[in-house]
């Protein structure tokens, strides 16, 4: 999956394919809906912009201890820390759901 870069669902729809074995059964009609697509498209994008803001917190300086932690009781190097997209997430929501609000997101 993380090869071919491709989600869970489509993983199983590929091999399916490949092993040429039939789960239109199991499969939701929701997901062949156009909604579902950008449902999907819009849950990536948020999945994404949450690690990005995760990374962007354990950047700031405010939460130098975060990253301290990380390199001198965790042993990790700054290039395992990017590698691993490793973030630091504060204890206020509201700066998260303000960052969200920034790129285009409400809170609904």
């Amino acid at each position: 999956m993380e090869i071919e870069r491709i989600d869970y669902g489509d993983a199983v729809r590929s091999l399916a394919e490949q092993e040429r074995i039939d789960i239109s059964d199991f499969e939701s009609k929701r997901q062949a809906s156009p909604e579902y697509k950008t449902e999907k498209e819009k849950s990536k994008r948020m999945t994404k912009l949450a690690q990005e803001f995760f990374v962007w917190q354990l950047e700031s300086k405010e939460w130098v201890f975060a990253l301290s932690y990380l390199k001198k009781e965790r042993w990790l190097s700054d290039q395992l820390i990017k590698e691993l997209g490793l973030g630091y997430a504060p204890g206020q929501s509201q700066i998260f759901f303000s960052y969200f609000q920034k790129h285009g997101f409400s809170l609904e």
